[in-house]
């Protein structure tokens, strides 16, 4: 019964620490679902101890990963069954060689629990030395439908069933040669599908890297045409103004000399809310011109925006690189500036500086407080966690296309983003 209970414990941990390091599904933050999760595994382990009836872990094991970790259920279950038949799978292998290579019966059951053992405990080195190669917001899998989870489950049941079926091969009238030939036979056809599902998932993942590739081309393209139109606008508005300046000027003037002051000021609130609405950001670039005009109008109120510097002319970087560094950036900067409390002024600095060689954007915005370990692993705080959070994640890729750094620094109540590049080609 020891051994029962140790290969549960180790496959618990090989399909718990393959969800959490490997896939990086998020845990549970409800203490129930934890409590009830640990309940349930004594539960099972004192059952186990005492019976004699032999019931595959699966069964105890699926509902356990559902209650500590959040994800889609199908996505859970799809984990839970593909790393299980996985281990078995590799075990099945691993035996199978170890009693053909040493001659041992195959109805050897306590070999079979020491290889058991041993590929459980190989499977959590592999996952110790993996974890740390796969960073956490690339999230493997994160596009997986669940038509996918169905493709991957039915290819891993295949691939299980062929391995224990080869089992049979032993005890069959075959000759020695020939049962090696067909569990040979087995093996490629296993690792032929392997190889098959990976080039599928990485087709897929290569489509998905393709469509957002296309929605930013789509985003840049609908900002490049609202630029052209509010700057068709604004130089009728600018001409407008310039028509009606010496009025404005006469107007002003008179109401000096009658000593108004009350209609005076009234008067240059007026001009100066007609000033708003020709303003206009000229960066020298045409697509951070749309950008940035386009999150000036939603700025939120009581918030000071200024722009220092200009985009050099030959700028290096490609339009749809400029579009997801500008765009990511100022929109974290207006929703953190619009969360902070009180009707105190908040403000928004964009700065800009480089030339062919390299190219400095700063960003300074009015923010609430930030410690530094959350500075370290800054994640989306919206509720939607699967469908935002993607906008750091996009920049620190841009940034790193051009061989660049991404600096995130708080400091008394402002936030500075500062993306720095350099021209690689």
């Amino acid at each position: 019964m020891l051994g029962y209970i140790v290969i549960f414990l180790l496959e618990f941990l090989v399909i718990f620490f393959a969800l959490k390091s490997i896939l990086h599904v998020s845990i549970t933050n409800s203490r129930v679902r934890v409590l009830t999760a640990i309940v349930a595994m004594i539960l099972w382990l004192v059952y186990i101890s005492v019976s004699d009836i032999p019931i595959p872990n699966t069964f105890i094991i699926i509902p356990i990963i559902f209650l500590l970790f959040c994800e889609k259920w199908y996505f859970k279950l799809c984990g839970v069954v593909v790393c299980t038949f996985a281990i078995n799978i590799l075990t099945n292998i691993s035996f199978f060689l170890y009693c053909m290579i040493t001659g041992t019966a195959i109805e050897n059951l306590q070999i079979h629990s020491l290889t058991d053992c041993f590929m459980l405990l190989l499977g959590l080195v592999a996952i110790y030395v993996l974890r740390k190669k796969i960073p956490q917001e690339d999230k493997p899998l994160r596009y997986l439908t669940g038509k996918g989870c169905i493709l991957l489950a039915l290819v891993i049941l295949v691939d299980f069933f062929l391995s224990t079926v080869s089992s049979l091969l032993f005890v069959q009238n075959l000759n020695v040669y020939g049962r090696y030939f067909l569990v040979l036979a087995i093996f490629i056809m296993i690792a032929m599908s392997v190889v098959l599902l990976l080039l599928f998932f990485r087709l897929q993942h290569y489509h998905s890297l393709l469509q957002q590739n296309h929605l930013v081309n789509l985003k840049m393209l609908q900002l490049e045409e609202k630029y052209y139109r509010e700057l068709q606008k604004k130089n009728m508005d600018i001409r407008a103004f310039r028509h009606d300046y010496n009025s404005h000027v006469t107007a002003m003037q008179g109401l000096v000399r009658s000593e108004d002051i009350e209609g005076l000021k009234k008067y240059v609130n007026h001009l100066a809310k007609e000033k708003e609405q020709v303003y206009y950001i000229y960066t020298n670039n045409a697509v951070a011109d749309a950008i940035i005009n386009y999150f000036y109008e939603k700025l939120p109120t009581n918030t000071i925006f200024q722009m220092y510097g200009k985009f050099p002319g030959n700028i290096f970087l490609d339009d749809s690189d400029l579009c997801i560094l500008l765009s990511n950036l100022l929109k974290n900067a207006i929703e953190a500036a619009d969360k902070v409390n009180g009707t105190l002024e908040k403000h928004i600095y964009l700065s800009c500086d480089g030339d062919e060689h390299y190219l400095i954007i700063r960003i300074e915005n009015t923010s609430n407080p930030y410690q530094q370990e959350q500075l370290l692993q800054l994640n989306t705080s919206k509720p939607d966690k699967a469908n935002h959070g993607f906008g750091l994640k996009n920049v620190r890729k841009t940034v790193k296309k051009y061989d660049g750094k991404l600096d995130l620094e708080y400091c008394e109540g402002v936030f500075t983003s500062a993306v720095y590049l350099r021209n690689i080609h």
